[in-house]
C-alpha cells in the first residue's frame, strides 16, 4: 500500500503500486508506471512517460506533454490532461476528465464529466449518460449517445455522430452538429447559437429555446420524422422535407426550401401572432397558416389559411391553397391546381385550373 512519499519512474523503468491511498507516482522519459488500485494521491505522467491506472476510486492522474495515460475503470477521481498529452478513460461511471490542449478520449460514458478546454479535443465513443462540456476553443465528439448530454459552450464546437437518445445543448456563439437522429434525442439552441442536424429521423431540434430574439440558427437538411420547433427570434430551415414537423412559434421564422410531405405549422399557438413560415418548392404535404404562410412554387399538397391569418402562393401549378373564413388567400399566378375559399380569395393571373 503507498499513502505517501513519492515513486519515480524513467529511463525504461517500469513502477508498480498496488494500492495508493496517497503520495505521488512520476513517470517520465520512457518509464512505465501502473497503479492497480487509486483512492487518492497522484500519477504524475509526462516527457515520453506511459501511465496506467488499473480502477480509480479517488486521485488523479495528471498527464503532461508527451505523456500517455490510461484509466481502465474510473467511479471516481479525476484525469488531467494538459497540452501535448494523451489520455483514455476505457469505462468511466462517475469522477471526471479534463482536457486542457491535449487528446482524451472515453471509450464508455455511463455518467461523469469530460471537460474540454481550448485547444482540446474530447472525444466519447458511448455514451449512455453524463455530460461532455465543450468550451471556447474546444473540440468534442460523441461517437454514438444514447442518453447524457453534450453541452457546447461560447466558440465551441461539439459534434454528436449518431443519436438516439440524450440532448446537445448548443449556447451562444456555439456550433452544434448531429449527423444522424433517430428514434429520440434532443437539439437545444440557445439564441446566438448554429445547430446543424443532417438527417433527422425522430427526435427533436428545439431552435431560440431562450426566445430572446438574439438569433439562433437550426437547420436540418433531411427530415423523415421527428420535430424542429422554432421560437420567437429563432431562424429554422429544413432542406429536404418528406415527413416530420417544422413548428414556427410567434416571432420565429421558418423555411422548408423542398417539401415533399410532412406540416409545417406557422404559429403553433395559434394566435397568428408574428410568425412567418415559407416553403420554397411543395411537392406534397401541408402548410398550416395561422401567421403569415408563403408558397413560391406549389405542384401538389395543401396550404390551410385559417381565421385572419394570410398566405400566398405566389405560382401554383397544382395542389390546393384552402382558405377559411375570415382568412386571405393570394394566388399571383395559377396554372393549375383549386383555390377553395371560404373568406378572403383572389388569383391575379389564372390560366388554368379552379378557384
Amino acid at each position: 500500500m503507498f499513502s505517501g512519499g513519492a515513486q519515480y519512474v524513467s529511463s525504461g523503468g517500469t513502477g508498480t503500486v498496488s494500492t495508493m491511498t496517497g503520495g505521488e507516482q512520476h513517470v517520465s522519459n520512457g518509464g512505465t508506471g501502473n497503479i492497480t488500485s487509486m483512492n487518492g494521491g497522484f500519477q504524475f505522467v509526462e516527457n515520453g512517460g506511459t501511465g496506467s491506472v488499473t480502477t480509480m476510486t479517488g486521485g488523479q492522474q495528471a498527464i503532461n506533454n508527451g505523456g500517455t495515460g490510461t484509466v481502465n475503470e474510473m467511479s471516481n477521481g479525476a484525469q488531467d490532461v494538459k497540452e501535448g498529452g494523451s489520455g483514455t478513460v476505457t469505462t468511466m461511471s462517475n469522477g471526471w476528465q479534463t482536457v486542457n490542449g491535449g487528446t482524451a478520449t472515453i471509450s464508455t460514458m455511463n455518467g461523469g464529466s469530460q471537460t474540454v478546454y481550448d485547444g482540446g479535443n474530447g472525444t466519447v465513443s458511448t455514451m449512455s449518460g453524463g455530460t461532455q462540456n465543450v468550451k471556447k476553443g474546444g473540440t468534442g465528439t460523441v461517437a454514438t449517445m444514447s442518453g447524457g448530454t453534450q453541452n457546447v459552450d461560447t466558440g465551441g464546437t461539439g459534434t454528436v455522430s449518431t443519436m438516439n437518445g440524450g440532448t446537445q445543448t448548443v449556447s451562444s456563439g456555439g456550433t452544434g452538429t448531429v449527423a444522424t437522429m433517430s428514434n429520440g434525442g434532443c437539439q437545444n439552441v440557445y439564441d446566438g447559437g448554429t445547430g446543424n442536424i443532417t438527417t433527422l429521423d425522430g427526435g427533436q431540434q428545439v431552435v431560440a429555446i431562450g426566445g430572446t430574439g438574439s438569433g439562433a440558427t437550426g437547420t436540418i437538411d433531411y427530415m423523415w420524422r421527428g420535430t424542429q420547433v422554432v421560437h420567437n427570434g429563432g431562424t429554422g430551415t429544413v432542406a429536404i422535407m418528406e415527413g416530420g414537423t417544422q413548428n414556427v412559434d410567434k416571432g420565429g421564422t421558418g423555411t422548408v426550401i423542398g417539401m415533399e410531405g410532412g406540416v409545417q405549422n406557422v404559429a403553433i399557438d395559434g394566435t397568428g401572432s408574428g410568425a412567418t413560415g415559407t416553403v420554397s418548392t411543395m411537392r406534397g404535404g401541408t402548410q398550416n397558416v395561422w401567421g403569415t404562410g408563403t408558397v413560391v412554387t406549389m405542384s401538389d399538397g395543401v396550404q390551410l389559411v385559417n381565421d385572419g391569418c394570410t398566405g400566398t402562393v405566389e405560382t401554383m401549378k397544382g395542389g390546393t391553397q384552402t382558405v377559411s373564413s375570415g382568412g386571405t388567400g393570394n394566388v399571383n399566378a395559377m396554372s393549375g391546381g383549386t383555390q377553395n375559399v371560404w373568406g378572403t380569395g383572389t388569383v391575379i393571373t389564372m390560366s388554368y385550373g379552379v378557384q
